[in-house]
């Protein structure tokens, strides 16, 4: 029982640090699936000795199950969770399409807290019933540490108070399509929105929009560049005569991603803030 106990805590210890450098790197991933590429080894490094030393097969089926089974399982969770590739394509010219096309709203983030809070909780009670020692001392640590990435989570996301698909069309983004997201909409996919497949969809960033009030607006900006005419009749979004950063959407590339925050001042103009390119 101690060491399926001490496999589960792995688990969630990995999956923990792996997600918490996704988002302090900006939602980049090659640090968290190095991070996976060095666990796996070490890994197979200790089932190779097991299997090198002559132990039983329950022994190296024990080893399996304490050193690599934990990182699959919170690999599998990390990509369930930021939808990132749990592998790394061995190229120098990546694509944007490399990027998950999906949205993470609001909602689906403040579900995934409620989850790590569940599962701090759940750790905690393992932790005291299962465990003694260094291992119930891991336990709280892991446990706490999980309550502070909720928090920090809640506090990234609480502000914002309303999302959108921006879908730009043309060379020059000349024209201007809103797909307002619902706040009980947990994810949105292209298809959402977009459903003509003679065009291709490029995700290119995001803008927050900050108020006086600290509110925020966030809206996910995709892209078809093309000089050809777009019947958008049939999609589910509304054609905008402008939006308030037009002088800002140079700032945009094809094949690039980036998050660009805006403030409006009380005398309603747009002030940039800050600017990062994520790919």
């Amino acid at each position: 029982m101690q060491e399926f106990i001490g496999a589960f805590l792995s688990a969630v210890s990995y999956f923990l640090t792996s997600y918490f450098l996704y988002r302090i790197l900006g939602g980049r991933k090659l640090i968290p699936l190095l991070f996976f590429g060095v666990l796996t080894l070490n890994g197979l490094l200790s089932v190779f000795s097991a299997f090198q030393n002559g132990l039983g097969f329950s022994i190296i089926l024990l080893v399996f199950m304490t050193q690599l089974l934990p990182v699959f399982v919170a690999l599998f969770f990390f990509y369930s969770v930021t939808g990132v590739k749990p592998f790394i394509r061995i190229r120098f010219r990546k694509k944007l399409k490399e990027l998950p096309m999906d949205i993470q709203t609001k909602r689906q983030t403040l579900y995934v807290i409620v989850a790590l809070m569940g599962v701090a909780i759940l750790i905690g009670v393992l932790g005291l019933i299962f465990s003694s020692g260094i291992t119930q001392i891991i336990s709280y640590i892991i446990a706490f540490s999980l309550v502070i990435l909720s928090c920090v989570m809640f506090f990234q996301v609480n502000h914002i108070q309303k999302e959108s698909v921006i879908l730009l069309v043309g060379k020059d983004k000349e024209l201007i399509y809103e797909y307002p997201i619902l706040p009980e909409k947990t994810k949105v996919l292209v298809s959402d929105f977009y459903q003509n497949p003679m065009f291709i969809v490029d995700k290119i960033g995001e803008i927050e929009i900050k108020h006086e009030n600290k509110r925020t607006d966030k809206h996910h900006l995709y892209w078809i560049a093309t000089s050809s005419p777009v019947d958008m009749s049939k999609e589910k979004v509304k054609k905008l005569d402008d939006v308030p950063y037009r002088d800002h959407l140079d700032r945009f590339e094809k094949y690039h991603f980036k998050r660009i925050e805006l403030k409006i001042s009380r005398y309603g103009k747009i002030e940039f803030i800050k600017e990062r390119t994520l790919k």
